[in-house]
């Protein structure tokens, strides 16, 4: 049922919404709630969660949730590899991440570049 499957999550959204910013609570909701609502399809609270691992020095972490929603895999792929335009919102965070590594920040400022032609 639609209306009930909508009606879950934002029940699930607010309760995020009240939980405390510690990525192990997020972990622990995120992980029941995707459950009954996939990842794929509620995309921006994963953003999120993504934001918070990496606010809390877990780049490693966050680019892994990132890449699972990209290409639907953990694999992190390389600072120079062409990312898919599948999901705007979620490369335009992963570029964000490289970006704050100074390491990949190059790449990340070349891909940026390139996606904005």
């Amino acid at each position: 049922d639609p209306e009930r499957k909508e009606m879950i999550k934002n029940l699930w959204h607010e309760r995020l919404k009240g939980a405390d910013k510690s990525v192990d609570v997020w972990q622990s909701i995120l992980s029941v709630r995707s459950l009954v609502i996939p990842p794929s399809s509620d995309l921006g609270i994963w953003v999120k969660f993504a934001n918070l691992v990496r606010k809390h020095d877990r780049p490693l972490r966050a680019k892994k949730i990132l890449s699972s929603l990209m290409l639907g895999s953990t694999r992190v792929p390389e600072a120079s590899e062409t990312l898919p335009n599948t999901f705007p919102e979620v490369k335009y965070t992963y570029l964000k991440h490289l970006w704050y590594n100074s390491n990949t920040a190059k790449d990340a400022f070349h891909q940026l570049e390139a996606y904005v032609k």
